[in-house]
C-alpha cells in the first residue's frame, strides 16, 4: 500500500513538472512565432499551426491505433519513441537552438498603418 501512495506522489510530481514546462515552452514558442511573423500575415500562420497542431495529433492517433493493430502495442510504442526521439535531431539542426534572445522585428515586419477598419465591425 505503502509503496502505490509513493508511486502515485511520484506521478504527481512529474505530471506537475511537466505541465509547468509545457507552458513556459508554449509562451517561448508563441512569442518566437510572433516576433518573426509580419502582423499581416499572424492570423494565418496562427491558423496554420493551429491546424497543423490539432490535425496531426488526430491523424497521429489514427495512424498509432492502425499500427497497433497491426504490429502490437509494444512495438508501435517503441516505434513512436524513436521518431519523439528523432525530433530532437530537428531541432539541434535548426537556428531556433542556437538563438539566446527573441529577435527584434525587422522594418518591413511592422505595419506602416494600422487598420482603419475597427475591431467591432
Amino acid at each position: 500500500m505503502t509503496s502505490a501512495l509513493w508511486r502515485n506522489h511520484d506521478f504527481l510530481r512529474f505530471w506537475f513538472g511537466e505541465t509547468l514546462s509545457l507552458l513556459g515552452t508554449g509562451v517561448i514558442i508563441v512569442s518566437l512565432r510572433q516576433t518573426v511573423t509580419p502582423p499581416s500575415m499572424m492570423g494565418r500562420m496562427t491558423a496554420l499551426f493551429r491546424t497543423l497542431l490539432f490535425g496531426g495529433g488526430a491523424l497521429g492517433g489514427l495512424s498509432a491505433g492502425l499500427l497497433a493493430g497491426a504490429i502490437g502495442a509494444h512495438a508501435a510504442l517503441t516505434i513512436a519513441a524513436a521518431a519523439s526521439a528523432a525530433v530532437i535531431i530537428g531541432l539541434f539542426a535548426s537556428p531556433v537552438s542556437r538563438l539566446r534572445e527573441l529577435l527584434s522585428p525587422t522594418p518591413d515586419q511592422t505595419d506602416p498603418q494600422p487598420s482603419k477598419r475597427s475591431a467591432l465591425t
